[in-house]
């Protein structure tokens, strides 16, 4: 079914992080609400198996290949977890599209804190 995979049209990217080296603009971000650790993208699509809402949404934070994810963003992941929503660590493109149609189609399985912190060409 095609508009399941529309629904990934949904997805928006937050502003986060940023690093400036500036206390000013720092400063500036901190002010407007930017918290460490919050993830870059947002699905705000719900996942509905066997009459069931699986998860409120999927929250990606992207990495580079090479990345690591910091603690604050791993606290991120797990606190929204706890509100019922699916969290990854992406490590690189390729690994954030396999997630979104995972995610799309029901097949999604929330990692822990440890798995997360694997590279994305470690995984299995």
């Amino acid at each position: 079914n095609k508009n399941k995979y529309l629904k990934a049209s949904k997805a928006f990217a937050i502003k986060n992080e940023e690093k400036s080296g500036s206390a000013v603009v720092g400063g500036r971000f901190k002010a407007s609400g930017v918290k460490a650790g919050t993830h870059g993208i947002l699905l705000p699509v719900s996942v509905v198996q066997n009459d069931c809402v699986c998860y409120n949404g999927l929250f990606i934070e992207m990495k580079k290949t090479d990345g690591t994810p910091s603690e604050d963003q791993i606290k991120f992941g797990l606190s929204m977890q706890e509100e019922g929503f699916a969290w990854e660590v992406c490590y690189g493109w390729e690994h954030a599209v396999e997630v979104l149609i995972a995610y799309l189609e029901g097949r999604f399985v929330q990692k822990n804190a440890e798995q997360q912190k694997l590279k994305y060409n470690r995984r299995t």
